[in-house]
């Protein structure tokens, strides 16, 4: 009796530490869980609506009540009941006495995402036999672009009417000598020919020479 009174408590605990991990995820992530419970939750839909589907298997013990519990408070759904297939692609576990196969590994997800879950069927293993089957989850995952900016920054416009004045003119030339000074001469006297003649349009201004035209 003492062993299973301990045995009891190590469950609540887990459960406890399960759920804690849940909803310690954000709410907009999908969620997925997946392990060997060791538990059955039968069929009855009636009694766990969203939980199961109509294609469960099984009869519920006690260790499936536990799950069950937990999947109804954080809003889970069991996926193995969900979709309609033979029954040999839903056991995972066969016992060793009986010879009977149980389905005691479970994948869950949030009933919100149930949408993007395509199928789940257990396949056998491919090298050897084993009384465990792996469980086989097909998922729809889409990532999302990121965000775009669609504002423009500012663009500030040059007052180029200041240029029809000398003094702007041999200000503006000079501005542009200091800038380039470090560039060759055959290069800064080919540039200043151009914004002479242009007029300097707002293209061809470094941004040291169009501060005096805004």
């Amino acid at each position: 009796m003492c062993v299973y009174v301990c045995v009891c408590e190590e469950k609540d605990q887990f459960y406890e530490q399960l759920s804690s991990a849940i909803t310690a995820v954000p709410h907009k992530h999908k969620l997925f869980v997946l392990s060997d419970f060791n538990a059955q939750v039968g069929r009855d839909q009636s009694l766990w609506p969203k939980v199961i589907g109509r294609h469960g298997v099984g009869k519920e013990n006690a260790n499936g009540s536990s799950l069950l519990r937990l999947c109804s408070m954080q809003k889970l759904t069991i996926l193995n009941a969900v979709f309609q297939q033979a029954s040999k692609y839903k056991f995972t576990w066969m016992h060793p006495r009986s010879h009977h196969w149980h389905l005691i590994d479970y994948v869950l997800t949030r009933q919100r995402n149930l949408r993007s879950v395509r199928h789940i069927r257990a396949v056998r293993g491919s090298e050897a036999w084993s009384d465990h089957r792996f469980v086989k989850c097909t998922v729809f995952m889409s990532a999302k672009s990121p965000k775009r900016q669609h504002g423009r920054s500012a663009v500030k416009k040059l007052d180029v009417c200041k240029l029809q004045d000398a003094t702007m003119q041999a200000k503006l030339q000079s501005s542009l000598s200091e800038a380039l000074a470090d560039s060759s001469t055959d290069e800064l006297a080919h540039i200043q020919e151009n914004c002479v003649r242009d007029k300097c349009q707002g293209d061809q201004l470094p941004e040291v020479a169009s501060q005096g035209l805004v």
